[in-house]
């Protein structure tokens, strides 16, 4: 199999560019776009055909549940991993994300330096990626 495409989705600079540095450090990985809402992702989805999308729940426009709604109906749908504060809303919508199709969740780092969080979040997607 060739590289896994993967695009990240969130309207947080600093989660996409962790995110998107993570995913680049593991290999086989190519991270060939960002989006900063639904609306852009499901855009992108489209043309990118990505592989694998890490998602945040909670975004303007179009969150992470309607996109996930919206590739129910997609022929080849890619794997979905998302990302979820551990607020009480954001772990109802993570079951709800969960049922709608979502391959796993990985809870985004509230504290700790940048480096940290980084690590934490590579460590949350390495056994998902590789599995």
């Amino acid at each position: 199999m060739g590289n896994i495409r993967a695009l990240v989705v969130d309207d947080t600079i600093v989660y996409r560019k962790i995110v998107g540095d993570v995913l680049k450090e593991i290999p086989g990985v190519e991270v060939v776009g960002t989006a900063n809402n639904g609306k852009i992702a499901l855009s992108k989805i489209a043309s990118l055909k990505p592989d694998l999308i890490s998602l945040d729940i909670e975004m303007p426009e179009v969150n992470g549940i309607e996109v996930l709604q919206a590739l129910k109906d997609h022929p080849k749908p890619p794997v979905v991993i998302m990302l979820s504060t551990l607020t009480q809303q954001g772990s109802e919508m993570t079951i709800k994300a969960l049922e709608l199709g979502a391959f796993d969740f990985v809870p985004k780092p509230a504290d700790g330096k940048m480096a940290e969080n980084m690590q934490k979040v590579k460590d949350s997607f390495l056994p998902i990626i590789n599995a």
